[in-house]
């Protein structure tokens, strides 16, 4: 029986810890069948480049089906596959596309497609996703950003934010028992626990997980002398090239983008927004709401 699981990562979500660390080691280890993972990071996969696994992913998003899976699927194991630019590509068009784009690709491949999203807390993710994407917005203050998407209710790009429309939407195209919700600080704050629901999910004990996971490297938002760096610039802009070439001789510091610190008044904004949706997922989802409260979900 071949079936496959699908990390559709949240940036700032410890997806890159995941693929990096815990899905190549237990696929080293023949525990399960890695198909590969963003190629943004150091690559991995049975292609030969970043450029070909870029590839298959345009296709999958475009409904062809003439490109092979980036391994071949395995009947023994359970094939994962962790791609955060399929949440990524979710900012184009009003309504969640990925979940069609993956039951129609692995329809005719796979007898069970199951996907693992990793959530973390809005009023955390929502900043980190702010600096981290910086360089495409037209907003050039966090402030500026919450109320350009309040502006819009947060339609849009900002639509991947409501953890329950696109659980809903991975629920309602491949059904509730295939759509597994993971926390993000229970990944942080509670490894033992996280790594006996990523078992259960990966149909691996918990030991195997937890071994595996380690301390991790976290790819944390920079911070220096109180103020949140900025490191993905445009690559075309006068700024990167600048950075660049005086960075090799130490002189690029001054040029570097420097935001100011997220305050507590703005994290409290984007936790009103979100804590009803957030109660709306736990019943609909029977996911541990004394946890979720604890992590300021709602």
């Amino acid at each position: 029986m071949k079936k496959v699981l699908v990390h559709v990562g949240y940036p700032k979500a410890a997806s890159t810890t995941l693929q990096n660390g815990l899905f190549l080691d237990l696929h080293k280890q023949k525990l399960i069948n890695f198909l590969g993972r963003a190629f943004e990071s150091r690559y991995f996969g049975a292609l030969d480049s970043k450029s070909k696994f870029k590839g298959w992913f345009k296709a999958v998003i475009k409904d062809r089906h003439d490109l092979d899976p980036p391994a071949p699927l395995s009947d023994s194991l359970v094939n994962v596959l962790s791609e955060g630019l399929f949440m990524m590509n979710e900012r184009h068009g009003a309504g969640f596309m990925t979940p069609g784009q993956l039951r129609s690709y692995f329809s005719s491949r796979a007898d069970q497609l199951d996907v693992l999203l990793v959530l973390r807390a809005q009023s955390n993710l929502v900043p980190s996703y702010y600096v981290q994407n910086y360089r495409r917005f037209q907003q050039t203050t966090f402030e500026a950003f919450v109320e350009y998407n309040s502006a819009r209710q947060w339609a849009g790009e900002g639509k991947v934010f409501n953890f329950r429309d696109v659980a809903r939407a991975f629920a309602a195209t491949l059904g509730k028992q295939h759509v597994h919700l993971l926390l993000f600080e229970d990944f942080v704050q509670d490894r033992p626990y996280f790594s006996t629901a990523l078992g259960e999910i990966m149909q691996l004990p918990r030991e195997r997980i937890l071994a595996n996971l380690g301390e991790g490297h976290m790819n944390r938002t920079p911070r220096e002398e109180g103020v949140l760096l900025v490191r993905k610039l445009d690559k075309r802009s006068w700024r990167h090239h600048a950075i660049k070439l005086l960075g090799r001789f130490n002189l690029g510091e001054s040029l570097k983008i420097k935001l100011p610190p997220i305050s507590a008044e703005q994290k409290q904004a984007i936790f009103e927004v979100f804590k009803g949706s957030n109660e709306e997922l736990a019943a609909e989802f029977s996911l541990d709401r004394e946890r979720m409260r604890r992590y300021r979900y709602f």
